[in-house]
């Protein structure tokens, strides 16, 4: 027979009990205010048996969605803008040093060297005039080549395209009249015109152009020790450009002037003596017009790329940007919405970013001149929000 035992609780015990059950009761009630509860739902607080108690989960009510920020730019959520996003400009590659040096062809190189010391105007008395050529590695019959003329004051601007197929040269002249009358047939606007001549009419003049475009004129003066010389300047009103990049599958070589006639003779002249065969093939040549196609397209967006990657002179940068509207494609809109962005001092400035924020307008179908309401922009809003699609 198993007996009961009755076991007496030891007051200690007791008292330490009571002290925990009070401790815990005011845990409960610290935890219920941490949780945000109210007294009507403090005893829904769970104890934890370690540590610090947990809030059970806050029972869904329905409440407003957070407020999302409005963009900085009312139109940046325009289906034209979030479209330019990522857009990325054609890349470019800039022609490396060059390995090697071709080598000149005798008489050519003599014939160069000759009449560039005799149209050369001494700027100091007295003074030694010497021809000196870059190494480049262009020495053969040219494959591709780009060949830029145009007249600050006249406005004009144009740009060949000769490409080598067979016998022939096939020859595209992109043409822009920035300063015709309104009247005039195609004013304003790129006239595209095509023509092939023999490969003759250049590759005659191969080695000539090759000798004269890597040909830079320099004059060193051989004043006395305390004396003064003299010397001959010159110059005039015709503003012009010319520029040529010959490629000929080996290397590439590209050079330009702009500037006054006689003004800056040591690049000058080399460049009107490798322009002129160039310039006489192009008179002989039967040219029709055409309409633009998209390599034409290609073409002129890697030109005007190469040509702002740079620092083109002023005219021939805003020939480049009208003609963008009509030649240009969405590849370009990086490098125009570049122009528009930059910071303006003055009319020339302001006309260049009027015209790339048409051109991109034009080109993309999205006109930021224009608010959400309808409201005319400032060209220089609109140019802000083209360099925001963008990123």
């Amino acid at each position: 027979m198993t007996r009961g035992v009755a076991i007496r609780e030891h007051p200690a015990i007791t008292t330490v009990q009571a002290s925990m059950r009070l401790a815990s009761a005011l845990l409960i009630v610290l935890s219920s205010a941490a949780c945000g509860a109210t007294p009507a739902t403090r005893t829904h607080v769970v104890e934890a048996s370690i540590g610090a108690p947990s809030c059970p989960a806050a029972a869904s009510s329905p409440r407003a969605p957070p407020s999302q920020p409005k963009p900085s730019d009312p139109l940046a959520e325009m289906p034209g803008c979030r479209a330019l996003s990522g857009t990325r400009a054609p890349a470019i590659t800039v022609p490396s040093a060059a390995k090697y040096c071709a080598s000149f062809e005798k008489t050519s190189f003599e014939k160069v060297g000759t009449q560039l010391l005799a149209s050369y105007k001494p700027q100091q008395r007295p003074s030694k005039v010497i021809v000196d050529h870059a190494c480049s590695p262009i020495g053969g019959d040219a494959k591709h080549l780009v060949f830029e003329r145009g007249n600050g004051h006249g406005g004009s601007l144009v740009i060949h395209r000769i490409d080598r197929d067979g016998a022939e040269l096939q020859i595209t002249r992109l043409s822009i009249g920035a300063y015709c009358r309104g009247a005039s047939a195609g004013c304003g606007s790129v006239q595209v015109e095509r023509a092939r001549v023999p490969a003759a009419a250049i590759d005659a003049h191969t080695h000539l152009v090759h000798a004269a475009l890597t040909a830079t004129v320099k004059e060193f003066g051989l004043f006395e020790l305390g004396g003064a010389g003299g010397g001959s300047g010159g110059g005039s009103s015709n503003d012009y450009h010319l520029r040529v990049r010959w490629e000929d599958g080996a290397g590439v070589f590209d050079r330009t002037f702009t500037g006054y006639a006689g003004t800056e003779q040591a690049v000058e002249l080399p460049m009107k003596m490798a322009s002129e065969p160039l310039e006489q093939a192009l008179k002989t040549a039967a040219f029709t017009p055409a309409g633009l196609s998209e390599s034409d397209r290609a073409f002129f967006d890697l030109e005007l790329t190469r040509t702002f990657s740079g620092t083109p002179a002023w005219w021939v940068a805003e020939r480049y940007l009208l003609m963008a509207k009509d030649a240009g494609t969405r590849a370009i809109v990086p490098v125009l919405a570049r122009v528009a962005a930059g910071t303006t001092t003055g009319a020339g400035e302001e006309r260049r970013r009027v015209a790339a924020v048409e051109a991109i307008a034009t080109i993309t179908k999205f006109d930021a001149r224009v608010g959400t309401g309808g409201g005319e922009r400032s060209i220089e809003a609109a140019a802000k929000t083209y360099e925001a699609c963008l990123r």
